[in-house]
């Protein structure tokens, strides 16, 4: 048997394509090239001593006497930075934020941040990263990206009707970042970047009004509503009930009021209305730095029958001690707040949402509505809410004029009557 020997085949080497067409050197470390795939437009490659690597920019012009001249500008440039110790090669989108999502997380760990505030943070930027590509680096995005198309991006990944509001929020999160990273040394400090007019400061949060409160408290209150036929459902709705009333006396937001523990309830104490003269039993909830969005603690006073509404939870609980919550699931842990829950429970009362965004929101500025309606000055329920005098006047400045319009009516009044009493010389 004879063994036929193989042959050895020889492959022929692949004629390769050069990256850099057409180059050409201006200057020292400084070359002008056409790419391989990038048809007849002129690039730039100049090393860069802070990043130790070459940066690579398209100088947008297929002539070549205008490619010498661009070329020439942007040296200038990049050596004014580098010679002040600052990078050029800017990181990408994905690593940017997948750094500052970390910071976030150790920010939350140390109670710094809202754990609802980070997740807002992490959808937001899933969003904006899907809209610019993970590979995309930050000082290559185009100027006008956000401003030409972001609007129409999100209209298009939105399944209900985008908001200008959301928009404003998620383009406020990446801003945050941007900064960031600047600080961290991680994007230029020269990036630009144009972003969409948005009407946002128009746009009041929508409230009840006073017959659609009536409507949800007898409600809430019926038989009908409070003894379903589930007794777990019956036993949710319970708790629904007092969440509800709670929020619209307190102003806190959903937040706060989920991650509130029956250690921060303070002590009753009594005080006397002034309109009525009676003495009432009111209390305090302390919240926490880590609990408040602004990460500032302050004292919230109950308002009406809080002090009641607390008591009833503490009866129908069966997690009472310091360290639990105040609105717990049936095992214990923190109680979320759905959009859902929310839903049902305006279905149930039969309140129409149509043209309104009505949310559990929605209790804290119907506190605020009906206290500027009381003349409670707003610099009082800035420190009551845990915000700014800025975002006070801007969602309840509009009513402030309206409440004291009686008062300013009787000031003109007595005007009037007093300068009918003068001669004329005298007025």
């Amino acid at each position: 048997m004879t063994v036929k020997s193989k042959k050895k085949v020889t492959k022929k080497p692949k004629k390769t394509i050069p990256y850099e067409l057409d180059s050409f050197t201006v200057m020292d470390d400084c070359k002008v090239y056409r790419r391989r795939d990038g048809g007849e437009q002129y690039w730039v490659k100049i090393y860069s001593p802070t990043d130790k690597k070459y940066v690579r920019r398209s100088l947008r012009t297929k002539n070549k006497e205008n490619s010498i001249i661009e070329c020439k500008k942007l040296y200038k440039e990049i050596i004014q930075r580098t010679g002040s110790g600052e990078k050029i090669i800017t990181t990408t989108v994905s690593n940017l934020t997948k750094k500052f999502i970390e910071f976030q997380i150790l920010q939350t760990q140390k109670g710094r941040l809202s754990k609802g505030r980070l997740k807002c943070i992490k959808l937001f930027l899933n969003t904006i990263v899907d809209f610019l590509g993970k590979t995309t680096r930050v000082g290559g995005i185009p100027r006008n990206k956000f401003h030409d198309q972001y609007e129409e991006y999100r209209e298009k990944r939105s399944v209900k009707d985008i908001t200008d509001g959301t928009i404003w929020s998620e383009l406020q999160v990446w801003k945050q970042m941007v900064k960031w990273g600047i600080r961290q040394n991680m994007v230029s400090s020269t990036i630009f970047l144009n972003y969409p007019i948005l009407n946002v400061v128009k746009n009041r949060r929508d409230t009840f009004t006073d017959e659609e409160y009536r409507k949800i408290y007898r409600t809430l209150n019926s038989k009908s509503y409070l003894n379903h036929k589930n007794t777990y459902i019956s036993s949710r709705r319970s708790f629904i009930k007092y969440v509800f009333l709670i929020l619209c006396n307190t102003g806190m937001r959903t937040g706060e009021l989920r991650q509130s523990k029956w250690k921060h309830i303070g002590e009753p104490y009594e005080y006397e209305d002034e309109h009525t003269g009676e003495i009432k039993e009111t209390v305090e909830i302390y919240i926490p730095p880590e609990n408040s969005k602004n990460r500032k603690k302050r004292q919230v006073i109950g308002f009406g029958n809080t002090k009641e509404f607390l008591e009833k939870v503490k009866e129908l609980s069966e997690y009472t001690k310091p360290n639990d919550f105040i609105f717990t699931t049936s095992r214990g842990d923190e109680w979320v707040l759905s959009d859902r829950t929310f839903d049902s429970l305006m279905k149930e009362c039969g309140v129409d949402k149509t043209d309104r965004k009505l949310t559990w929101y929605s209790c804290r500025h119907f506190y605020g509505t009906k206290r500027i309606g009381e003349g409670v000055p707003l610099f009082f329920l800035k420190d009551q809410m845990g915000t700014s005098l800025e975002m006070m006047d801007k969602h309840y400045g509009h009513l402030t004029i309206k409440s004291h319009t009686s008062q300013i009516n009787q000031v003109k009044r007595k005007s009037n009557k007093t300068k009918k009493g003068l001669s004329p010389k005298e007025q």
